[in-house]
C-alpha cells in the first residue's frame, strides 16, 4: 500500500506542475492568440532575454558593417546637394558612425532621423577646399527612426574632408552637423 500511494502522489504532483506550466504560458500577457481566440499552451524549458538596443556617441573612426538590406550602388556627383525646401518641417539628422573604410577605399557615414516615414532620401556630401562630392541613397524606416544606412564616397584625395548628411522626404528635411574624415 505504501508503494502505490507514493506513485499516486508523484503522479498528482506531476499533473499539478504540468497544469501550472500550461496555465502560466497561456496567461502570459505577451502570448500570441490562436485563430480560435485561445492562447497557445506550448511551454518552453529555456528563456532567452530580448536585447535592448542602446545608442552611443559617434566615434572618430568606426568600422563599416555591411547593411542587412541590399541597396543600389550610389553614384558620386561633383555638385552641391539641393537646397532644402523651406516648406518642409525641419528634423534632426544624427550621425551614428563615420570614418575612412580602407576595404572600400571610401569615406563612410551612417545617420538616422528620429521619425518614421517611407520614401525619403539621404545625401552624403563631402568637402575639401573647392571640391564637393555627393552621393545619395534611400532611407529605410524602422520601428522608431528612419535610417540613412551607410553612405560612402570613394576616390577621395588624401587629407581631411568635412562630411554632412542631408535627409529629405515629402514632409521633412534636415542636415547633420559636419564631421571630419581623415583620408590617408
Amino acid at each position: 500500500m505504501g508503494q502505490s500511494r507514493r506513485v499516486a502522489v508523484a503522479v498528482a504532483v506531476l499533473v499539478l506542475v504540468a497544469v501550472g506550466v500550461v496555465a502560466a504560458v497561456a496567461l502570459r500577457p505577451d502570448a500570441p492568440a490562436e485563430p480560435g481566440g485561445t492562447a497557445s499552451a506550448t511551454a518552453s524549458a529555456t528563456a532567452s532575454p530580448t536585447p535592448t538596443p542602446t545608442l552611443t556617441a559617434a566615434p572618430t573612426v568606426a568600422p563599416v558593417e555591411p547593411s542587412a538590406q541590399p541597396t543600389a550602388a550610389p553614384t558620386v556627383q561633383p555638385t552641391e546637394p539641393p537646397a532644402p525646401d523651406p516648406g518642409l518641417t525641419p528634423t534632426e539628422v544624427v550621425v551614428t558612425f563615420y570614418g575612412w573604410d580602407p576595404a572600400a577605399a571610401a569615406a563612410t557615414v551612417g545617420a538616422y532621423v528620429p521619425l518614421v516615414e517611407s520614401g525619403a532620401r539621404c545625401t552624403l556630401t563631402v568637402r575639401q577646399g573647392a571640391t564637393v562630392l555627393s552621393v545619395e541613397g534611400p532611407a529605410s524606416p524602422d520601428a522608431a527612426t528612419t535610417s540613412c544606412g551607410a553612405l560612402a564616397v570613394p576616390g577621395l584625395a588624401s587629407g581631411p574632408w568635412d562630411a554632412t548628411v542631408t535627409y529629405t522626404s515629402a514632409t521633412a528635411t534636415g542636415t547633420s552637423s559636419p564631421v571630419t574624415i581623415e583620408v590617408p
